[in-house]
């Protein structure tokens, strides 16, 4: 799956680098932007959870069309970085003593990822826009700074394999079995019906 492939390329690279101790400073949390980020901010803005980036898929528009039915698109993934700072936003932004700020953290996301392709049938990653996501609770309340940076990459989609959707042995979808269980579950179905579905002629 090329969409999830290159998601779990930018996490793991993300990680070595901060593993490996080449950017002077350790992410505490590489991980795929979790669906409750906004609603949970106060639990991942915690101080101890910070510095963290959070990966996530944008979508895709087709490019191109291509003669063998496949086509090219053009893929979209975003980095959500964050550094928090309990002295001031200057701080949380430019980093003080040993915690490393918004601004290291979005120069040293964009030189990782730029022009990578993870060894997977892509493109080199595009840097395209920042964007610094302020807002009142994640700079006065979690005294976080957080940017999100965008990518772009292209790769191609094929139409699905005759192995892939072909199901042996599956003929006409003439009726359906229906059985309903109802509380407490003795292991058959308690009410049935068989519907016979029309077909065309």
């Amino acid at each position: 799956m090329i969409i999830g492939a290159v998601e779990n390329g930018i996490i793991n690279r993300l990680e070595a680098a901060s593993k490996a101790d080449v950017l002077g400073y350790r992410l505490r949390a590489v991980e795929t932007l979790p669906i409750t980020f906004e609603a949970e901010l106060a639990k991942y803005l915690a101080p101890q959870q910070l510095p963290a980036g959070w990966v996530t898929f944008g979508g895709f528009k087709v490019t191109a069309e291509n003669g063998d039915g496949s086509v090219t698109v053009l893929a979209r993934y975003s980095v959500v970085v964050a550094a928090g700072n309990l002295r001031n936003e200057k701080s949380q932004r430019h980093g003080a003593g040993s915690q490393v700020g918004s601004y290291q953290l979005v120069q040293d996301v964009a030189g990782l990822l730029m022009e990578q392709t993870f060894g997977l049938p892509i493109s080199g990653l595009q840097l395209g826009e920042c964007t610094s996501l302020f807002t009142a609770s994640a700079q006065d309340d979690r005294k976080a700074s957080l940017f999100m940076l965008g990518f772009t990459t292209s790769f191609e989609l094929a139409p699905a394999t005759p192995d892939l959707i072909a199901t042996p042995g599956l003929g006409d979808f003439a009726t359906f079995d229906v059985g309903w269980d109802l509380p407490p579950f003795t292991g058959a179905a308690d009410v049935a019906d068989l519907i016979n579905l029309p077909q065309e002629t």
